[in-house]
């Protein structure tokens, strides 16, 4: 049991880490760098309006790459919305996120009662 960690990658970030050779290793080198400061060494944002953690890291030029969304003791549930461009945990959508993610789960329910599952 242990602490899982949810972030999510943008494609525009990585896409040329398929071709071998040096843009790959950097590529490469970045992502992994970035999971591991965003996972056990986040930097705190010092934007006095900022939420504390800076929840993202540059991979190249591609400045919020990675982004770390939340991290979640084995045992536990949670909930996520993928939506206008990012992951969010469920208490932090605003009201029209919640809306849809409400609509999603009936609109799930209602397929799964039609196909009999």
């Amino acid at each position: 049991m242990g602490i899982g960690y949810v972030m999510s990658v943008f494609d525009d970030a990585i896409r040329d880490a398929k071709v071998p050779g040096a843009e790959k290793d950097r590529i490469c080198g970045d992502l992994a760098s970035g999971v591991v400061k965003l996972c056990l060494d986040p930097d705190v944002d010092p934007h006095p309006d900022s939420c504390g953690r800076v929840k993202s890291v540059a991979i190249g030029n591609h400045g919020n790459g990675l982004n770390f969304v939340d991290a979640i003791h084995s045992r536990e549930w949670g909930i996520y919305l993928w939506g206008e461009n990012c992951l969010r945990k469920m208490n932090e959508l605003d009201n029209f996120g919640f809306d849809k993610l409400r609509e999603l789960v009936m609109n799930e329910e209602r397929r799964r009662k039609e196909i009999g599952e």
